[in-house]
């Protein structure tokens, strides 16, 4: 039983569970039983401490809001006392980045689709307000960032390709086709691309 109590290992209290029930009625019998049924507690209490930390870290991880969610009920089935303190204040950010990733994440979908400056706009002013919460050096700020950048580019490429177009001026072509090149592959650059081979084609 004491070793159980040092280890606080489920198998280790098992095994002094069966040895205990081996030996006879008694008042020793039921102080140790007594005891295994209290370790049982602080057993049954660590790991549930053990599986709500590994939700947190989770939630922390993805600034999803169903981990968010999953990690706030384990928390509250936690027994009052530092560790379930010390997890419901690192949840507690969360509470306002999760809802606000899901935003910027909405908004810069729609710039994605619509290629307009205001969506754009729009877009960076809530990642700023998310990057006020967590830094600039976070990952998934970095990429929504990354997503921004290439929308403006594809703006100003656009831009570029239409003038061309309307000047006819090689000078403006190749500027175009500067910008265009900055572009990552895909329908968006393939469709400049081929506006600008038709300009080039006019000249």
């Amino acid at each position: 039983v004491t070793e159980a109590e040092g280890s606080l290992k489920q198998a280790d209290k098992d095994q002094a569970e069966l040895l205990v029930n081996d030996l006879m009625d008694g008042p020793e019998k039921d102080a140790l039983v007594d005891r295994l049924n209290d370790l049982q507690d602080v057993i049954d209490q660590k790991s549930g401490e053990q599986k709500a930390e590994e939700k947190v870290e989770k939630a922390e991880g993805s600034w999803n809001q169903e981990d968010l969610q999953d990690a706030r009920d384990e928390v509250d089935r936690l027994q009052d006392g530092p560790k379930k303190d010390e997890l419901a204040d690192r949840l507690k950010p969360l509470e306002n980045i999760v809802p606000l990733y899901d935003q910027v994440k909405g908004s810069i979908e729609k710039a994605e689709q619509s290629k307009l400056q205001e969506d754009v706009n729009e877009a960076q002013t809530l990642l700023n307000d998310l990057v006020t919460l967590v830094g600039a050096e976070n990952d998934k700020t970095k990429a929504l960032q990354d997503r921004i950048d290439e929308v403006n580019r594809y703006i100003e490429a656009e831009k570029a390709v239409t003038l061309a177009e309307n000047s006819k001026f090689e000078r403006h072509v190749e500027e175009a086709h500067k910008l265009v090149d900055t572009l990552q592959d895909g329908d968006d650059k393939t469709h400049l691309q081929e506006r600008l081979d038709k300009v080039k084609a006019e000249i």
